[in-house]
């Protein structure tokens, strides 16, 4: 299994070189998770990571741009082997994450909230605008619905993993749901579901029934989460994180990823949390200090 693995990595590896001696190649990995990613025919388009990579390209004209959709699970594998000349859009920054990868911040993300329908969303019991989840999935009279093979962070894994025996919670075989969850919240086949704002956002403008689905936050797991660009612990890597960076670090860039993700929350999130990305863009204006990478 690990030579098989070996073996397919060197093989996208080799897809990845420069097909010329005119131009290096700047391989992106981008997310199949829309809308982080809404690639139409291998290109990116209206996605939070298809904006930003798009300005990023448009900064960096000596390389020819070539974009890819691997699994999270082989982008990360990917970025541990040390003859990986490519960057991932966009990666959520963890301490363990930043062993392998350097990364260039880009914004701060809201992280899962509780999606209800409105007369649910009604009852939910909430103290400063936060909904307490594990109090939630012990009332038997509100029907939950997450996906089994899904991760919603180690907050609320640990939650839905220490559910007790008597509870509304079900738990689906499902690990992309593409927005089905949304839509049996919507028909009222359950009461709530966990998901991200930009993703109910996105459903939406698939589904405009989905318009009437509210977004509340989980108490003790409402802080926004940081996310970069990440690219590999190597000479290559460093040199291409702090390019990458150097046009993040200016108004134009910080604008780029502000409206890339504004463009996709929905207007109570935005609300909610315009006073830390405020503070957040202000600060992307300084460029990362190099050991920060």
């Amino acid at each position: 299994m690990a030579i098989r693995f070996v073996c397919m990595a060197l093989c996208w590896l080799a897809c990845a070189r420069p097909a010329s001696a005119e131009k290096p190649v700047m391989h992106w990995m981008m997310p199949d998770f829309p809308p982080g990613s809404i690639m139409v025919d291998g290109k990116p388009t209206s996605g939070v990571g298809d904006r930003i990579v798009l300005f990023l390209a448009a900064g960096m004209p000596e390389f020819e741009h070539r974009f890819s959709a691997p699994n999270p699970k082989r982008i990360w594998a990917l970025l541990t082997t040390p003859a990986t000349q490519a960057c991932y859009l966009t990666g959520v920054i963890t301490p363990e994450r930043r062993k392998i990868a350097y990364f260039a911040p880009l914004f701060m993300s809201p992280p899962h909230q509780i999606v209800a329908r409105p007369e649910v969303f009604e009852r939910l019991r909430r103290d400063n605008g936060e909904t307490d989840f594990a109090a939630l999935i012990a009332d038997p009279a509100l029907r939950g619905i997450v996906a089994t093979t899904r991760s919603y962070g180690a907050t609320l894994d640990a939650v839905i993993a220490g559910r007790p025996s008597v509870t509304g919670l079900i738990v689906a075989q499902t690990s992309n749901d593409r927005g089905n969850l949304l839509k049996m919240v919507h028909r009222g086949r359950a009461d709530y579901t966990l998901e991200y704002d930009f993703v109910l956002s996105y459903q939406t403008s698939l589904d405009k029934g989905l318009a009437t689905l509210k977004a509340v936050p989980v108490k003790g797991n409402s802080a926004l989460l940081p996310v970069g660009v990440a690219c590999p612990r190597t000479v290559w890597g460093l040199d291409m994180i702090t390019r990458i960076d150097r046009l993040l670090a200016t108004s134009a860039g910080a604008d780029a990823s502000r409206r890339a993700l504004e463009a996709w929350l929905t207007p109570d999130t935005r609300a909610r949390y315009r006073d830390e990305l405020d503070r957040f863009f202000r600060a992307r204006l300084s460029p990362t200090p190099a050991d920060k990478f």
